[in-house]
């Protein structure tokens, strides 16, 4: 889902969507607070890469940490919903 892993300045958050759908990827520190929202939005099928530049959602840079990304997939036309989420760390 993203590499590299560990990371330094950013990294890349791959995903696929097999069908249409509402999008919601967030990264959160390790107490759950949300520190960025890098994508909220309706996307199309397909495959997206993301990059989380290890910032906050003012800007500021983030301390070295385990970070989790949290990819929520809600499916249009269906009842179907995923969330996935993943454990990264920043390393300075």
């Amino acid at each position: 889902m993203s590499f590299p892993n560990p990371f330094n300045l950013s990294t890349n958050i791959k995903f696929q969507l097999a069908d249409d759908a509402y999008v919601s990827l967030e990264i959160y520190n390790i107490h759950g607070q949300r520190n960025a929202k890098l994508v909220n939005n309706i996307l199309q099928s397909g495959f997206y890469t993301l990059t989380w530049n290890g910032q906050d959602k003012n800007g500021n840079i983030m301390p070295s940490g385990i970070y989790l990304i949290r990819l929520s997939i809600n499916v249009i036309d269906k009842l179907e919903k995923k969330v996935l989420t993943k454990r990264i760390i920043l390393m300075k």
